[in-house]
């Protein structure tokens, strides 16, 4: 019965309407209104109504076997009054949404029928309320599941939108734009794919299910081609058609296009696996070749086309940050969650039209590789457009690689090499014990994967004891020391 209005949140809850004064009178009217069977109120759900400042009363027959304990599960928006068998066993003044199980009241329950009455009062808003009987066995039990549905609900990822078909019969028709206006349509267009490609097989559905099967298709060999030629660009520095982003007529034609289909092929016959393609190109003799440039090739190939020669080329932004933090031992790898702020300079970050901040990250986060980095298209961070990262307000598949003094300067100061090189010099110096040149030995095999000459230990064997004789401390001749190495021509290049 309800909602029955009333003068405010107070008057509504505590004022006794008809069901309280007369009791329950199902077959007759009571103060001008009726009661009203609810067939979709079901257990154990949320139901809701709109009106504020009233209140709903709700009337439920329980029968059980015997007699016995029965918990009722509650929930209400906003105060709840209850009786059984016409004693109140609870009355609640809160403020807040309707949910299952936020109270519950153990009642003594006698063989057959038992009257439930339900009170809910509504300040403003939707009411509601939800109602299921448990029984003494069962209480446990649900109670658990509950719990476990809590956990789960914490647990859970943010929902992510997506896209649903709409149905044949109300998707719009298409027409040409004669001479692009949307105003002169001209022909009506369907759905398919050009004709220079493989035919759209009949059997496939016309939606992006079926555009999704053939663009994967054995014999569609657009998909493979540009995944293996990505990968391969990944790997030498630069495609074998060096147009990443076109493989049209506007784009470059491949250097070696049987090299090309094979790798497709391979890569399919693979069963599309990433993991099977890199290994395939990794063992290669042409990948395992040295990058030393010698006079011929630079007279004949100085590009490296033909690969007569292994690549060599500056590694990017991302991946420098990760290989000094990996060398340093400080590196996170945690994989998933939320992005994170690594150091960068005051008042680059900044934001005229909100009071975010950039909040420098503490703790393992701060070394988390540079794929969680924050990134907000207006403002990229500094040490990342340095080393030509994008600033991401397009996509772009291939990026420009420079050689600036801007970046040896980074490499030097900022805190995001700086604190490696510190943590690096700390694990040489733990190394070397009292023999520093042990120290340098072990750093340099760690960042350049082979051994010292003698010339090279002896350098940095001077710049150590040159620092330690200014009056610097050992950790901060380290730390220097650290710094030379990993600003190396060797370490951020990849040979």
């Amino acid at each position: 019965m309800g909602p029955i209005a009333a003068d405010s949140f107070d008057d509504a809850r505590e004022r006794r309407f008809a069901p309280e004064i007369d009791g329950v009178r199902l077959d007759q009217e009571q103060a001008g209104r009726r009661w009203r069977r609810r067939d979709d109120f079901v257990d154990g759900r949320v139901h809701n109504w709109r009106g504020d400042n009233s209140a709903f009363y709700l009337h439920r027959v329980v029968t059980v076997e015997r007699d016995g304990n029965v918990t009722l599960s509650l929930g209400s928006d906003d105060a709840i009054a209850v009786w059984w068998n016409g004693r109140s066993v609870l009355r609640k003044n809160v403020a807040r949404a309707a949910r299952p199980d936020q109270d519950r009241v153990v009642v003594d329950a006698v063989a057959g029928d038992n009257e439930l009455l339900l009170k809910i009062t509504n300040g403003g808003g939707p009411g509601g309320f939800c109602f299921e009987l448990w029984g003494a066995a069962e209480a446990g039990l649900r109670q658990r599941v509950r719990e476990l549905e809590r956990e789960l609900d914490a647990h859970r990822g943010p929902a992510v939108p997506i896209m649903r078909e709409l149905p044949a019969a109300k998707r719009r028709t298409t027409h040409v734009h004669v001479r692009g206006s949307f105003l002169d349509q001209g022909e009506v267009v369907h759905a398919d794919t050009p004709k220079v490609w493989p035919p759209f097989p009949d059997g496939f559905p016309r939606n992006r299910l079926g555009l999704a099967k053939w663009l994967m298709a054995a014999d569609n060999p657009l998909t493979a081609r540009v995944l293996a030629n990505r990968i391969w660009s990944e790997l030498f520095g630069r495609g074998i058609v060096t147009t990443l982003e076109d493989f049209g007529t506007q784009g470059e034609p491949p250097s070696h296009p049987h090299l090309l289909d094979w790798l497709a092929c391979e890569f399919v016959d693979g069963g599309w696996s990433l993991r099977h393609l890199l290994r395939t190109i990794v063992l290669s003799a042409t990948y395992g070749q040295s990058s030393r440039l010698t006079d011929a090739h630079l007279r004949q190939d100085p590009d490296n086309v033909w690969l007569a020669r292994g690549a060599a080329f500056r590694l990017s932004a991302e991946q420098l940050r990760d290989q000094a933090l990996a060398v340093s031992g400080l590196l996170h790898v945690q994989l998933g969650g939320p992005s994170v702020m690594p150091p960068q300079p005051e008042g680059v970050w900044m934001q005229i039209y909100s009071g975010e901040k950039w909040r420098d990250a503490e703790g393992p986060d701060r070394y988390r590789r540079a794929l969680y980095t924050f990134w907000r298209r207006t403002s990229p961070h500094p040490a990342m457009l340095l080393f030509d990262a994008q600033s991401r307000e397009a996509c772009v598949l291939r990026r420009s690689r420079s050689n600036t003094p801007l970046q040896a300067l980074v490499l030097w100061n900022d805190p995001q090499f700086l604190e490696p090189a510190r943590a690096l010099g700390e694990l040489a110096s733990d190394r070397g014990g009292r023999d520093p040149a042990r120290g340098i030995a072990w750093m340099w095999r760690r960042c350049l994967l082979r051994e010292p000459t003698p010339t090279e230990v002896a350098r940095l064997l001077d710049l150590f004891d040159d620092e330690r004789a200014r009056g610097l401390s050992a950790t901060y001749a380290w730390s220097l020391v650290a710094s030379v190495v990993l600003c190396l021509d060797e370490f951020v290049t990849r040979r």
